[in-house]
């Protein structure tokens, strides 16, 4: 408890002689021994102050060392990302009929190109711990298919590593799949019949040879023309679609979908729970549309004498296009639908 004297706060209670004692119960205090005491109590303050000080930059003194021992360890762990490799094999496309992507770990960019082999361009990229000579990629013939398959180290915290794929093949080898776990799949010229997944990547085709399939989880699908039917499925991204020469269905949970629809498939659907729809028809395009919304709104063209609106309330509009050919639905909870012909 501290003592008070003379109406100042004296810090920690000290030993004074007796009759400074009894000056505390109201007994006199000679005004000589004053000056002392304070000294005395002045000199036990600063002392404390001194240690409350030393204790706190020791403090920020280990701070700063556990601090630079991590942003060392950080410099560490990037250069090892730094690692890195790039293999390329080779395979005669006479022994193959069909490619096969089923299980890769990173990224797989397909090129079909007119060419004498199958080129096959593994970038392997190792982290932390793991060594380049971990990540593995295996290239099989199977009767006549060719299937690549992608492997890295699981482990847990920091390291890891990534083999990206890069594949060149000649239009006479069809493509079965292009399938990663953890990257993007993108595609020029891809053959008739594939099927691309990225389910947590992005997925891109342009100039599809064929009838195409897109799927994804977490990303988004773009395409960019094809010469087939096309379908296109995500549960957390956007779908945008130009030029396709017929589409099949176009579905989403959360995105928006923006398509051109020169035509499609009998029995066609546009879906999104939680987006807009924006579609864009063709003069060629013969269909009877159902378009739902529980929520949005409808948006039509006004000066399309191809585009007839039979019924239209505030959540569903039926419409014929030309002469009605094929069905397509176009649905949506939460967003709007926009028609433009």
């Amino acid at each position: 408890m501290s003592a008070i004297v003379c109406g100042l706060p004296t810090g920690p209670r000290v030993p004074v002689p007796k009759r400074t004692r009894c000056a505390l119960d109201r007994q006199p205090l000679p005004c000589a021994v004053i000056p002392s005491l304070l000294r005395s109590v002045t000199t036990m303050t600063e002392r404390r102050l001194a240690d409350i000080i030393s204790t706190r930059r020791g403090l920020l003194g280990a701070v700063g060392v556990g601090v630079g021992s991590v942003l060392a360890g950080c410099g560490s762990v990037r250069q090892m990302e730094r690692e890195q490799t790039r293999d390329t094999r080779t395979v005669d496309p006479s022994r193959v009929a069909a490619l096969s992507v089923t299980e890769a770990t990173g990224d797989i960019a397909f090129i079909g190109e007119p060419r004498d082999d199958i080129k096959i361009v593994s970038q392997k990229h190792a982290t932390g711990g793991v060594s380049l000579n971990e990540l593995d990629t295996s290239v099989q013939i199977v009767e006549n298919r060719l299937e690549i398959t992608t492997d890295e180290p699981q482990l847990l915290g920091l390291g890891g590593g990534r083999v990206a794929l890069e594949l060149r093949v000649p239009p006479s080898v069809a493509v079965h799949r292009l399938h990663t776990n953890h990257g993007d799949v993108t595609s020029v010229r891809v053959t008739d019949g594939a099927t691309l997944e990225a389910p947590e990547g992005d997925v891109s085709v342009n100039r599809a040879r064929g009838e195409v399939a897109a799927r994804s989880t977490k990303g988004d699908i773009t395409v960019d023309g094809t010469e087939g039917g096309l379908s296109a499925t995500t549960l957390e991204g956007t779908i945008q679609v130009r030029d396709p020469m017929r589409v099949a269905a176009l579905e989403t949970q959360t995105g928006d979908i923006t398509a051109d629809v020169p035509a499609v498939a009998d029995d066609a659907l546009v879906e999104s729970s939680a987006g807009d729809l924006l579609l864009r028809f063709s003069e060629e395009l013969s269909a009877t549309l159902s378009a739902h919304t529980s929520t949005g709104e409808f948006s039509v063209p006004k000066q399309a004498p191809q585009f007839r609106v039979h019924r239209r309330t505030e959540t569903q509009l039926h419409a014929t296009v030309e002469r009605g050919t094929s069905r397509l639905t176009a649905r949506t909870d939460d967003g709007d639908i926009t028609i433009r012909a």
